[in-house]
């Protein structure tokens, strides 16, 4: 039993700080009960769409580049987005499933006032909610066909 499921495109605002800042991408607190109450035992984190808009003049080139877990880039030209495939279950009975998902995130050289917005972050995350624990696999190169 499976049921593919997407959330809506939410966001949350980034303060302004060149430090590392830490943004929990939530799951909505009731849906795992209900999941479980409909037989589902866990959930696969399938994709995560992630974008990011800086609340400032654009197309000026002072403002440097923003670290996206991996991806690095310059926002002076708008928003960015990525899309990540994580591709890990976790049991919908897991105390920490609510905070799982986190985005780590630092923004450099967007000089703003204290306590400003500095930008935006966009999240949506498609999961798939099952009853049973089984990752999808992905070939390796040397194991593709």
């Amino acid at each position: 039993m499976e049921y593919v499921q997407s959330s809506k495109f939410s966001s949350c605002q980034v303060p302004t700080t060149e430090e590392e800042q830490f943004i929990s991408l939530n799951i909505p607190e009731h849906l795992p009960r209900l999941w479980q109450q409909q037989g589902y035992t866990h959930l696969h984190f399938s994709v995560v769409r992630i974008g990011l808009t800086l609340h400032a003049r654009k197309g000026l080139p002072s403002y440097q580049q923003a670290c996206i877990g991996t991806v690095q880039t310059t926002l002076n030209a708008g928003t960015v987005f990525i899309t990540l495939f994580p591709n890990f279950n976790v049991s919908l009975q897991d105390p920490n499933l609510l905070k799982t998902l986190k985005v780590q995130l630092q923004l450099i050289g967007a000089s703003m006032q204290e306590k400003s917005v500095a930008a935006t972050l966009h999240h949506q995350i498609v999961y798939r909610i099952h009853d049973h624990a089984l990752d999808l696999v992905l070939p390796s190169y040397d194991e593709a066909l």
